[in-house]
């Protein structure tokens, strides 16, 4: 909900990049209402909310304490299942700002996000 007025404006920047913000942001507004209408269908409410977050913040940790012992999910080496975590954990939680947040206390993810990125070697 805190993202709403964010989200759009994202959306076009990431997809339509060539475009100027305001015409991209208009461009994308029907793609981000339908996103918005899903999340009823998935559960997503006011009442919901702050259980969701209790269990984002408890896997978040529990990912931290695995990424404080391994540099990746099966040992050395990025393999699929990284990317298939990282890919919604950096675009639906840390690259918004509602909800970004949510990585405070886990150094060891953001650490693994930037090997995934490539930036840094640990």
């Amino acid at each position: 909900p805190g993202n709403a007025a964010w989200a759009p404006g994202e959306f076009g920047r990431s997809g339509l990049p060539w475009l100027p913000r305001r015409l991209s942001a208009q461009l994308v507004a029907p793609f981000a209402e339908k996103m918005k209408s899903m999340r009823a269908v998935h559960g997503i409410s006011e009442a919901t909310q702050p259980g969701l977050q209790r269990l984002a913040m408890e896997l978040i940790a529990s990912l931290d304490r695995h990424l404080e012992l391994h540099p990746y999910l099966l040992g050395g080496e990025a393999c699929r299942g990284d990317f298939a975590l990282y890919g919604p954990l950096w675009a639906h939680v840390y690259r918004d700002p509602h909800s970004r947040h949510l990585l405070d206390n886990a150094p060891h993810v953001r650490k693994w996000f930037e090997r995934l990125h490539g930036h840094r070697r640990d």
